[in-house]
């Protein structure tokens, strides 16, 4: 669908929610000890919503430079949409004279958009790799930039009546059960459940292939499915939670950035220290749960192109604490003082002021 909005383009998938993937590796809990830290034994415990925003009060403010002009288009994420959104609206505030287009159809329908030189900026929900950029820079033969920007805290699902403890995360693949193969798995026997839940087919329940999250996915489980077997796609997040609210045996993943999960149960994640770890705000900020991943902007700059453009200023006010506030806004976390150092770093997201 397309629609212009006070003068901005949007090509867009019309949903109430945004989709979003396993960051890493899962085995389930079975056969460990897994210590659950006292702190979040209770059923939560955020920390206000003041210290978040803190987070952002870490990036120096916005200090814009003589008015700039221009046309930005932007696309991409379909996670990353409204935190988009905000930052147009609030940069174009600043400087009238910029126009936004924003398609915000998903991550892997934008990249090659990037490669054919057709979109200033790429907001991408996962990391390029390494073969991805150099692709993009031998077929422009620019230099491309990738920029973090914000982080999403991303959560396992299953339906509210299902007793697994937790998962774990391990290093690299998918490893369901101790060393059993996951195409092997197709009950949540193999996740170590009994009883009742023992012959319950195990579904695993993700976002289409459009999706950068999808990719992260596809990532984790080496391919296409769950070993050899298909993920059952939804095309939206709150589609994955719908799902996964009314089949007892699917598990779904989600960003968990968005709310809306009251249908379903979140579970603990434990990391390489093998304590279990609930997503709330507390365990974010201080980057202790295992599941987060980086919301990033990619752009690429050609050799003799002018400092200053529309595009840098754009990523200077998305790294500004005026841009790491909006993140906050829209239920994401912002980068910390060490982090937002660094990024302002990388060549043409910042400017000497």
């Amino acid at each position: 669908m397309v629609l212009e909005i006070d003068g901005r383009v949007w090509r867009c998938v019309l949903a109430t929610g945004m989709i979003g993937v396993l960051a890493n590796d899962v085995a389930a809990v079975r056969g460990q000890e897994v210590a659950v830290e006292a702190k979040v034994e209770t059923e939560e415990s955020p920390v206000a919503v003041a210290e978040v925003v803190s987070g952002a009060v870490a990036a120096d403010p916005y200090v814009p430079r003589d008015e700039v002009q221009g046309a930005l288009r932007i696309a991409g994420s379909q996670t990353m949409q409204q935190m988009v959104s905000l930052w147009a609206d609030r940069f174009q505030e600043l400087h009238p004279g910029v126009k936004f287009e924003l398609d915000c159809r998903g991550s892997e329908g934008a990249l090659p958009s990037l490669a054919r030189g057709e979109a200033s900026l790429v907001a991408l929900s996962r990391l390029l790799s390494n073969e991805e950029k150099a692709g993009i820079e031998r077929e422009l033969g620019s230099t491309v930039t990738q920029v973090t920007v914000a982080w999403d805290a991303l959560g396992v699902i299953v339906h509210p009546d299902n007793p697994i403890e937790g998962l774990s995360v391990s290093g690299g693949r998918l490893v369901l059960g101790g060393s059993e193969r996951a195409d092997e798995i197709s009950a949540w026997s193999g996740l170590g459940l009994s009883g009742e839940w023992a012959e319950v087919p195990l579904e695993i329940v993700g976002p289409g292939a459009v999706h950068g999250t999808r990719t992260w996915i596809d990532q984790i489980l080496q391919g296409s499915g769950v070993g050899g077997r298909p993920l059952r796609e939804a095309e939206t997040r709150d589609e994955v939670i719908r799902r996964v609210a009314s089949e007892r045996g699917a598990l779904g993943f989600v960003s968990l950035s968005h709310g809306g999960l009251e249908p379903v149960r979140v579970l603990p994640i434990a990391g390489e220290d093998l304590r279990l770890r609930r997503p709330v705000d507390a365990e974010i900020v201080d980057r202790s749960y295992p599941l987060l991943r980086p919301l990033t902007l990619v752009t690429v700059k050609s050799p003799g192109d002018a400092e200053g453009g529309v595009t840098e200023e754009f990523l200077s006010y998305v790294l500004s604490r005026s841009g790491q506030e909006d993140v906050v806004k829209d239920g994401f976390y912002p980068l910390n003082r060490s982090e937002w150092r660094v990024q302002r770093e990388q060549p043409g997201a910042t400017q000497e002021r």
